[in-house]
């Protein structure tokens, strides 16, 4: 801001009043040639230089809001199993854990599917782990087809083990879900090297429960692996349903 010449007292009020204006230079009269052009060399470059941090600013915060997109794909992708693009069992115990604790305050059953596949250990020693890693990812989408409803999750609970939550459903819903799956696998006649088996079929586990306080999620688990070893035990392919 460039002012006339005044008294001292005055040139000092102008000087307070420009730069409470927001001036960011004041002369109280016209300066030397030399002294202008150091000025406005000064705040050009005091403008480049605003501009540059203005510039640098905000592609930091690009960078920032792309970072953060990223790690919140890779938080996504950490709970999908990399083979079958389902949630893998870290983020099945997650939902687990939130269902085990809202069915126990409004005391709703809470139902287990642990799916295990027949003989599959014979179907990679004589198919390839290719040709198993294919059947994996056929019957995934065979048994995440079968859910109905958008609180029901499937997900690969273990190498050959594929395991299904079921909030608020008792142990008659839950095995005819649990025979539907079996139905549906059975359906998709996928060829088994076993001579006595010929098509791959999977045995069911079925455990359900009305939470406990006293009762852990883990304890669901176990009877549901326990239903699997008795359907196992039964000839295979079929569904055994336990209360825990």
């Amino acid at each position: 801001m460039l002012a006339p010449q005044a008294s001292d007292d005055a040139a000092a009020q102008g000087r307070e009043a420009a730069f409470a204006a927001g001036a960011s230079d004041y002369l109280a009269g016209l300066p030397s040639r030399t002294e202008m052009l150091a000025r406005l060399r000064y705040h050009a470059l005091a403008s480049r230089a605003a501009l540059e941090r203005d510039d640098a600013l905000r592609r930091l915060r690009q960078t920032e809001e792309a970072l953060a997109r990223i790690q919140a794909e890779l938080d996504r992708l950490a709970g999908y199993d990399n083979l079958t693009g389902i949630p893998n069992r870290r983020r099945f115990e997650e939902v687990a854990q939130g269902e085990w604790q809202r069915a126990r305050r409004s005391s709703q059953p809470l139902s287990l599917l642990l799916c295990d596949v027949d003989n599959f250990d014979y179907f990679n020693e004589r198919l390839g782990r290719d040709a198993g890693d294919i059947c994996l990812r056929r019957l995934a989408g065979v048994l995440t087809g079968q859910l109905k409803r958008a609180a029901d999750v499937a997900a690969r609970f273990d190498g050959k083990q594929f395991a299904i939550l079921l909030p608020d459903t008792g142990l008659d819903g839950a095995v005819q879900v649990a025979e539907a799956c079996r139905a549906a696998i059975e359906r998709l006649a996928l060829s088994h090297p076993e001579p006595q088996r010929r098509i791959v079929t999977i045995s069911v586990g079925v455990a359900t429960t009305v939470p406990q306080d006293d009762a852990q999620f883990e304890g669901v688990v176990t009877r549901a692996g326990e239903a699997i070893e008795a359907a196992k035990a039964r000839g295979r392919n079929r569904v055994v349903a336990f209360r825990a």
